[in-house]
């Protein structure tokens, strides 16, 4: 009887047990290859670690207040104020695209890449309406100006005349759907000498009072008016020493009685007399050169940063911008 006690457990000590391992389980860290990202941690035996990018993006925080990079590496997001919108201001790299080039398509990316001694150069034996270019910032921004830098002197001509033209990326109504611009710059003047021009930007549609520039994604520059085979005048010895895509027009003159200047070919040039023959003149051909383009945002798009994919509804598309809404 009294084995029989010994043996026998106490009366509920088989639930007592199940509680206790049940504890004992619990608290047990898992196996070291056993991992939940969803967690944002990793037991181990005598610690808790955090440490892969997974797991810091498991912890909360609000939203664009953060970023994390593939070494799990934690750093607090800087917003910039006044930006080129050219490049994505946070990780200094380009963002923004040609979306479009009608002529010197090879050569069209390098208004985008900040160095001056490389440029996009139209093709110049292309008729004048085949001179545009488009760029696509990747997303909607609120600008103040427009910059446009022309190549160095000696290195390339600015444009004659040419408009600047600007698109918040909404389009027209139908199947074509294209893109609605507004002018932002024209040169109309003939332009010889001023390399940079520097257009302010307003606000064209509907937006918060106070607000300055305009609301922008889409850049397109269309020339308009070329001196093609005479950009500038030269020396003969000067015109001999340039090479072949350089030459341009090479004029004779007519010399009337009263004093006029008429510009004939060199057949009827030769047979003038001495009295109606008047100078010759040579010309380099025009080099039209852009080689930078810059759009001075406000700063880094906060609403697209902090404003979560849930809210945007799917039929507004992948650059929503609250401005839009109003």
């Amino acid at each position: 009887m009294a084995s029989q006690l010994q043996t026998r457990p106490p009366r509920g000590a088989g639930q007592l047990q199940a509680l206790l391992l049940l504890s004992l389980v619990a608290l047990c860290p898992r196996p070291l290859d056993a991992q939940d990202p969803a967690l944002g941690y990793r037991p181990l035996a005598d610690r808790i670690l955090v440490e892969s990018s997974d797991h810091w993006l498991a912890w909360s925080a609000a939203t664009g207040s953060r970023t994390v990079d593939e070494r799990g590496i934690v750093r607090p997001r800087f917003l910039r104020r006044e930006t080129n919108a050219i490049v994505n201001a946070e990780q200094d790299t380009l963002l923004a695209t040609i979306s479009m080039a009608r002529s010197g398509e090879s050569s069209a990316a390098n208004v985008l890449d900040g160095d001056m001694d490389t440029w996009w150069e139209p093709e110049t034996d292309l008729p004048i309406e085949n001179w545009g270019l488009e760029i696509d910032l990747g997303r909607a921004v609120v600008a103040r100006r427009i910059v446009l830098r022309f190549a160095d002197e000696g290195r390339g001509d600015p444009f004659l005349k040419f408009r600047v033209l600007l698109s918040d990326g909404l389009r027209s109504p139908g199947a074509q759907g294209r893109l609605q611009f507004v002018r932002a710059g024209l040169v109309t003047q003939p332009n010889k000498d001023q390399r940079q021009f520097t257009f302010d930007l307003k606000t064209q549609k509907k937006a918060p009072g106070g607000m300055e520039g305009a609301v922008v994604q889409f850049v397109r520059i269309d020339v308009l008016d070329t001196d093609g085979q005479h950009a500038a005048e030269v020396s003969a010895e000067g015109y001999r020493s340039l090479s072949a895509d350089e030459r341009g027009a090479i004029d004779f003159v007519l010399l009337t009685a009263a004093g006029r200047e008429i510009t004939v070919t060199q057949a009827v040039y030769d047979r003038l007399t001495s009295d109606e023959q008047g100078p010759v003149r040579y010309f380099r051909r025009e080099r039209p050169r852009l080689a930078e383009v810059e759009v001075e945002a406000l700063g880094e798009n906060i609403v697209a940063i902090t404003q979560s994919e849930k809210e945007k509804a799917p039929s507004q598309g992948r650059f929503d911008f609250l401005l839009f809404r109003t």
